[in-house]
């Protein structure tokens, strides 16, 4: 008889009690609750949290760019200058929460897809890349408000700071996504 996955975890880390957790949440219902949470925020908050002029092109906000320098950075914000308040609104609060969302959303699927090697603990990689990508978006979400505050005063330390966590965070996604393909695959092909 096997175990239940929170037996046996009083000499566990938190890391590692984290880990035995995502197995036990790494179920259909608890993931359709999440990816409907994470489609409600997405469409419903998120989308709605910057604002669109009518009168001049709006750029992007600055994190959906796959990468920038603060030349770029520097142009995009004489326009959300204009709009400082939601811009800061939309990084400190509405885009802080989003990773928290789709961190999860991405740990339960990372879990749910883990190798069968792994049955009572989800591996290393399925809690730390979500985690490390929660906290570059959050970075990335700091700085950019710190930028919004200081301009016209612009510090490009402080830019190519913001565009490496930008970076950092769409390689994790692309790493995650990667393991969520490997994982799905491995599972058709009912391997160990």
């Amino acid at each position: 008889m096997r175990k239940h996955p929170s037996a046996g975890t009083a000499g566990l880390g938190k890391f590692d009690r984290a880990r035995v957790a995502l197995v036990r949440w790494a179920r259909g219902p608890v993931i359709g609750m999440v990816a409907l949470v994470w489609v409600v925020y997405h469409t419903q908050v998120l989308a709605h949290a910057f604002p669109k002029s009518k009168a001049q092109e709006a750029p992007l906000p600055p994190d959906l760019h796959l990468a920038y320098t603060p030349a770029h950075l520097k142009q995009d914000f004489a326009y959300w200058s204009q709009h400082r308040a939601a811009f800061l609104w939309g990084h400190l609060l509405v885009d802080n929460v989003y990773p928290l969302i789709y961190g999860l959303l991405l740990a339960l699927l990372l879990t749910a897809l883990r190798p069968r090697r792994f049955p009572d603990q989800a591996p290393w990689w399925a809690l730390a890349l979500p985690v490390a990508m929660v906290l570059a978006d959050g970075s990335e979400n700091l700085l950019l408000s710190l930028l919004m505050f200081t301009y016209p005063r612009f510090p490009v330390v402080w830019a190519w700071m913001a565009s490496l966590a930008t970076g950092t965070k769409w390689t994790l996604l692309v790493a995650q996504l990667g393991g969520l393909v490997w994982g799905g695959v491995q599972r058709l092909r009912k391997t160990p």
